[in-house]
């Protein structure tokens, strides 16, 4: 086995659940829905899973990180480098929250100013949620009474922010030293209801194309923007 940062094993070990898969396979198919898209910047490549897998499929990938550890192709802070570089798409997946809330608009523009086309990004929800599936045996619904809707699973989900859960202390957040040090803020959290974020993605003049949850982890709460 090739040597690589302790860190770096347990994050790729930590992701490695049916639950945390479930996003990146919807990272994945979220990029491979959109046309047009040759080239990507990944902003926090993380565990490398995305960067791996889309690469695989023929996409160009480059990726900025603040840790050397992930031999990124830009080294450095987001908000702090030039990259003079563009790209189709720009993601950043479960990053933005590692910036104070203040931060958000601005690093939303810089992102803007990278990409020539499209912005995915996904952030933390604190949410509660019911999720109901239920698949019927085929046999009950043969092809030819043309009833396909019924031989797909069905999912019905419900997903809200009430009660919301505290802010978590600023002196409590500087204290954590793994991998995912600090979330200054995450949607649902008390003084950061799901509106207060999308009014501050808004202001950043990136308009909203779609944004959801991801049912099977709806802690992922995916959001697509446009220039």
């Amino acid at each position: 086995m090739n040597n690589i940062e302790d860190t770096l094993k347990h994050e790729r070990l930590s992701a490695i659940n049916e639950n945390r898969f479930s996003s990146l396979f919807m990272q994945i198919k979220s990029v491979t829905n959109l046309n047009n898209i040759k080239n990507i910047l990944e902003i926090g490549p993380g565990n490398q899973f995305f960067s791996t897998i889309i690469k695989m499929l023929g996409y160009e990938i480059k990726t900025n990180d603040i840790k050397k550890r992930t031999n990124p192709n830009y080294l450095g802070d987001i908000r702090e480098i030039k990259i003079e570089e563009k790209f189709d798409l720009v993601v950043a997946f479960e990053v933005l929250q590692h910036i104070p809330f203040n931060e958000l608009k601005s690093t939303l523009i810089k992102l803007g100013n990278i990409s020539d086309k499209y912005i995915l990004i996904s952030l933390p929800y604190q949410v509660h949620s019911f999720n109901f599936s239920i698949k019927f045996p085929s046999i009950l619904f043969p092809r030819k009474l043309k009833l396909g809707f019924f031989r797909k699973k069905l999912n019905i989900n419900f997903f809200w922010e009430t009660p919301k859960k505290k802010d978590t202390p600023y002196y409590q957040l500087i204290k954590r030293k793994d991998f995912w040090n600090p979330h200054y803020w995450e949607i649902g959290r008390k003084s950061f209801p799901r509106s207060k974020v999308i009014n501050e993605i808004k202001l950043s003049g990136l308009s909203i194309v779609w944004e959801k949850h991801n049912k099977d982890f709806p802690m992922h709460y995916f959001i697509l923007l446009s220039k």
